[in-house]
């Protein structure tokens, strides 16, 4: 009796053994890395801007690593992750800056105020303008953004607002003493001589 149980035993660490090798000979597949986004989206409610074609967005941002590459962005505009080392020079834009540019000034506090009028709208950009002016100089930038689908956009790290107007400055100022300076970095510097060239 006693023999028959050693050689049960034997014969089970003998299997569990053989299972270990097959599994060394075969290849065992490495565990995943659990895929984690840029920025995750939070939560979005509606705002009473425009008639109510407004929403209000917060977002999880985590992470903020410099790239030398284009950055393929999931959320349009974006509230922050990957960047440019270089951000942008602030105040007023005529020509479209690079978002993985502007990121990088979110990242230092700035809020951007973007818009997208293929057919024209210099009296909602003299809006954005008197806004851009009236705020602490270095803090904010103004630009086209023909990228997102909104007409216009106010974004600071890890928040924005679309709308589908821009008659208000209320609404944007509000928006800025609301998201300005909320970011990892706080500095109002401007890009280096190098990122200028």
């Amino acid at each position: 009796m006693y023999g028959k149980t050693i050689l049960r035993r034997r014969a089970r660490a003998g299997a569990v053994v053989l299972s270990l090798v097959l599994l060394l000979v075969t290849g065992c597949p490495e565990p995943e890395e659990p895929v984690v986004e840029d920025v995750v989206l939070l939560s979005s409610v509606g705002c009473d801007a425009c008639g109510g074609d407004c929403s209000l967005e917060s977002f999880q941002v985590n992470t903020r690593i410099h790239v030398d590459e284009e950055v393929d962005y999931l959320y349009l505009p974006p509230v922050g992750g990957r960047h440019d080392r270089c951000w942008a020079p602030y105040g007023v834009h005529e020509q479209e800056l690079a978002a993985r540019n502007w990121v990088h000034n979110l990242e230092h506090g700035a809020v951007v105020l973007l818009y997208n009028c293929p057919d024209g709208c210099d009296d909602e950009v003299a809006v954005l303008s008197s806004v851009a002016a009236s705020m602490a100089p270095s803090t904010v930038i103004v630009s086209p953004y023909s990228d997102m689908e909104a007409r216009f956009a106010a974004v600071a790290w890890g928040w924005r607002m679309l709308l589908g107007c821009a008659d208000e400055a209320a609404t944007f100022v509000s928006f800025y003493t609301d998201h300005f300076a909320q970011a990892p970095e706080t500095t109002t510097a401007g890009p280096s001589q190098e990122c200028m060239e």
